[in-house]
């Protein structure tokens, strides 16, 4: 079956990198680093686990094609800070998880994936704790679909050291254009999106900004807007 073949290697790696398996909701893995288990570098071992798991993924795509099979594309968000863990349920049934805030925000980020065309996206807090082992772009700020206030989220791209040349001048393009669309300059922002297309022509980031700095252009944000882009879709 397809999904057992897709399940087995995402599984097996984050076994690999001491993760906890909390739960499978159809093609989706519930994954937990850091829990039940303590580990300082859990955020850097769950990024790790994503890279590969998007690799691994890439593998079974080539495989399934030559097949003649049907293939599949996921997102993977991924979060880092305070939770409950510990066993949850009903006197019937109980399984050990995990429950919060930070929780819910790795739960908006995976279909946030789809907004910028990207396919892992990590937190602020993720980031920080990871850096030093990450390569990693600023998409800018994200208010969460129920949430209020936004936070900071990266498109997590490799192990450090593993950025080509090309992506590395991309990531460096992209952030300044970022830094001129929060300042609500969207004509010039739009221009320097536009260069990032120059290197990577499918970028999809650069792309939504774009189509979104044309919106703003006749319809501009309310004057407290700091560059926050609105998740409005779970």
């Amino acid at each position: 079956m397809l999904l057992n073949e897709y399940l087995t290697p995402m599984t097996n790696l984050v076994f690999k990198y001491n993760g906890t398996l909390d739960k499978y909701m159809g093609d989706a893995i519930m994954a937990i680093f850091g829990a039940p288990i303590a580990s300082p570098n859990h955020a850097a071992l769950g990024c790790q686990t994503a890279i590969e798991m998007m690799e691994a993924l890439q593998a079974l795509r080539d495989q399934w094609a030559a097949q003649g099979l049907p293939t599949m594309d996921i997102g993977i968000g991924l979060n880092t800070g305070l939770m409950s863990a510990g066993n949850m349920g009903s006197t019937q049934k109980m399984q050990y998880t995990v429950m919060g805030d930070a929780v819910n925000q790795a739960a908006r980020f995976e279909p946030a994936c789809k907004i910028f065309g990207v396919l892992i996206m990590i937190g602020e807090s993720t980031y920080q704790m990871a850096k030093d082992k990450i390569e990693a772009r600023k998409l800018g700020l994200l208010v969460a679909k129920g949430k209020y206030e936004s936070v900071e989220v990266y498109e997590l791209l490799a192990k450090k050291g593993d950025l080509d040349e090309t992506k590395s001048k991309l990531v460096q393009k992209f952030e300044a254009a970022w830094a001129i669309y929060a300042q609500g300059k969207f004509d010039e922002a739009k221009v320097a999106f536009g260069e990032c297309l120059k290197i990577v022509p499918d970028d999809g980031p650069s792309l939504a900004y774009i189509e979104q700095c044309t919106r703003f252009t006749s319809d501009p944000p309310p004057e407290n807007w700091a560059g926050e882009w609105i998740q409005l879709a779970k």
